[in-house]
């Protein structure tokens, strides 16, 4: 069999008419939780590793220039102003602030996915399902924490295993949802076993929504700059606040993310759903209750998220490379 990636993504647009709670409210809370409160505290509390970035494009323009000589002085000058993003108390407590918003931020992600994945199963959520995670958070982030290791170890030997992991590892937060007595390791084993001759029906799915994240980077970046040459007029300044056009920015982006977050992962549960619905998923837990799967067959006795696999595909069922 083979995921239906248009019948997945119609089925992701009838849940976002009809779905209750309405699922762009939620998506406009989980986005306040998340991005909006991580950029608020940002502006009262630094983070030392903007500022870092900042730096070190700073001195690869300097270094980039025609005619710089690059010695033993100007490396000690770049490294000193580098380590000096990270001296005193407010930069440990920036550090510290940013830290503990990625852990949080973490947790409600999870707890995001968890909200649209019953609502796929036809099950009933809210609201609070967002923040019903917190008692897991260790093993949340243990479960993040592996995934980018494994990936980032990946990725050393070349660039294309490091995406193949990527997508090996996708679906390693929904089997901790649907077992969390399972450990970080098992869920992302679960994964791998979930993934194996589907990297690129998924990176297909992910290739389809390319489209509406261009239109909304585009979108936020022409604000961005509108704004901020509206404001720098009126101030009568060549230079504008940060802040000002972070919060344009990020008021263009949320516009469109209140529908397609939803719609996104709505998407990405249901691929899961029909994932576990094939032979070769691995068994749920002993114990853990396994709901049902929501979509009845249609008229031809075929499952409405799948359909009988191609007939070009090989004899074994097997492939090869990337999608291993």
């Amino acid at each position: 069999m083979y995921i239906n990636r248009i019948e997945l993504k119609a089925r992701s647009k009838q849940l976002l008419r009809t779905g209750t709670p309405n699922p762009m409210k939620v998506a406009l809370v989980f986005l306040l939780a998340t991005t909006w409160l991580t950029m608020l505290i940002g502006l009262v509390v630094p983070n030392p590793l903007d500022k870092l970035v900042e730096v070190a494009n700073e001195w690869t323009m300097a270094l980039n220039t025609e005619g710089t000589v690059v010695n033993d002085s100007t490396m000690d000058a770049m490294t000193q102003e580098l380590m000096s993003c990270f001296h005193g108390t407010q930069a440990m407590i920036g550090l510290l602030v940013a830290v503990l918003l990625s852990l949080y931020s973490l947790v409600v992600n999870l707890g995001y996915y968890s909200h649209t994945l019953q609502k796929v199963r036809g099950e009933e959520t809210s609201v609070g399902e967002l923040f019903s995670w917190f008692g897991m958070a260790g093993k949340i982030i243990l479960l993040q924490i592996l995934k980018m290791l494994f990936i980032y170890l990946w990725s050393m030997l070349f660039v294309v295993p490091g995406v193949i992991a990527v997508y090996r590892y996708r679906m390693a937060d929904y089997c901790l949802l649907d077992d969390p007595d399972i450990s970080a390791l098992e869920a992302i084993r679960r994964s791998k076993k979930l993934m194996k001759g589907r990297k690129m029906d998924l990176f297909s799915v992910d290739l389809s929504f390319f489209g509406w994240l261009f239109l909304e980077s585009l979108v936020a970046q022409a604000a961005s700059i509108f704004v901020g040459r509206f404001v720098a007029s009126m101030i009568g300044s060549l230079t504008v606040p940060l802040w000002i056009t972070t919060i344009v920015s990020l008021l263009v982006t949320t516009t469109f993310s209140v529908y397609l977050v939803p719609y996104m992962q709505y998407t990405y549960a249901g691929y899961y759903v029909a994932l576990k619905e094939m032979p070769q998923a691995p068994p749920v837990y002993p114990g853990a209750p396994q709901p049902p799967f929501v979509n009845p067959p249609d008229a031809s006795n075929q499952d409405q998220w799948g359909r009988n696999e191609p007939q070009n595909r090989d004899e074994d069922g097997q492939n090869q490379g990337w999608n291993q």
